[in-house]
Parts: structure tokens; sequence; C-alpha cells
């Protein structure tokens, strides 16, 4: 099992982006540059799982979930004129990207720590759980957000503090993945 440093990189790269991005989105006129920046930035994350799965078989199916992932989101975003339909395929998108993370940190702990970099492989172990707890938080806000429909303020905070912890856990994500990508280079 090899992996090669640069696509741990193009993960990284689209994980440290992917965090400008969304603090970007929410500015109304710089949200439509963040939304192109994210649809390229997830191209090159793509290409760097589809890489690494070459060598890893964790990263190739990560590969395959973030595909079916990708088309979740399209069809939620296509279909919120119905939104327990947008719901479903929205959390459908989230227990995918869980799934994606899964794959990436556990199968990439696995190669950091056969390289003897116990400590890279025990935070890829941890990341994967500080990750589901963000997803578990975004289901919730999106299950008030349709049981609670008028509940605005709520709704309001539980985004922002959702966004928040989203911004928290992708930052522990990119630190895996810089470390591992550096053990990687050695």
């Amino acid at each position: 099992m090899e992996m090669r440093p640069k696509d741990c990189k193009k993960c990284l790269l689209h994980r440290s982006a992917f965090i400008i991005c969304s603090v970007l989105s929410v500015i109304p006129i710089i949200n439509l540059l963040a939304t192109v920046a994210s649809i390229v930035l997830s191209i090159i994350y793509l290409v760097g799982l589809y890489n690494a799965g070459k060598d890893i078989n964790g990263c190739a199916n990560a590969f395959v979930l973030s595909i079916i992932s990708l088309v979740c989101n399209i069809i939620s975003s296509l279909t919120s004129f119905n939104v327990l339909f947008a719901m479903l395929f929205s959390v459908a998108a989230a227990v995918l990207t869980f799934m994606v993370t899964y794959q990436v940190c556990t199968s990439v702990s696995d190669v950091v720590g056969s390289r003897g970099h116990n400590d890279i492989a025990s935070l890829g172990k941890s990341t994967w759980i500080v990750f589901l707890i963000g997803s578990i938080l975004n289901v919730v806000v999106a299950i008030v957000a349709v049981v609670i429909p008028f509940a605005d303020v709520i709704i309001v905070g539980m985004s922002v503090v959702s966004t928040m912890v989203q911004i928290i856990v992708q930052l522990f994500y990119a630190t895996f993945l810089s470390r591992s990508s550096a053990a990687l280079s050695k």
C-alpha cells in the first residue's frame, strides 16, 4: 500500500479551500464565486481520491461514495420545492460524506501507521469521530428546520452553530491530511 503525497495534498487543498468557501458563501455577492470555487475544488478532491484509490482500497471506496454523495446533493438542490424530498437527499448526502471521511481517515491512518507515524494514525482515527459529531449536528439542524417551520430564530441560531462546528471539523480533517501528506513525503 503506497499513497503518493501529491494525492493527499489534493485532498488537503480541497478541505482547506472548502473552509474558506464555506465562510465566503454567506456573503451575498461573493457566494456565487465561492460556489464555483467549491465545484472546481471538488473535482480536484475527486482526482486526488481516485489516484489514491489506485493504491488504497479505502480511498477507492471513498471516491465512489463521493460521486454518489454529489448526485444526492444535486438532487436535493433540484428538488428544493419539495422540502421533505430535498431533506431526505440532503441527509443521505451527509451520511455519504461521513462515510467518505471514515474511509479516508481509516485507510490513510493505516498507511501512515505502517510507516511508523502512530501519532498521525491516531489523529486520523479520532478525526472521523469528530466528523461524525459534526454530521449528526447537521442532520439535527435539517430535521428541526422541517419539523418546526416557523422557528426562524432557532434555525438561524442552530445554523450558525452548525457552520462553526463544521469549520472546526474541516480544520481537524485538514490537519490530519496535512500531517499525513508531510509524513508520506519523508
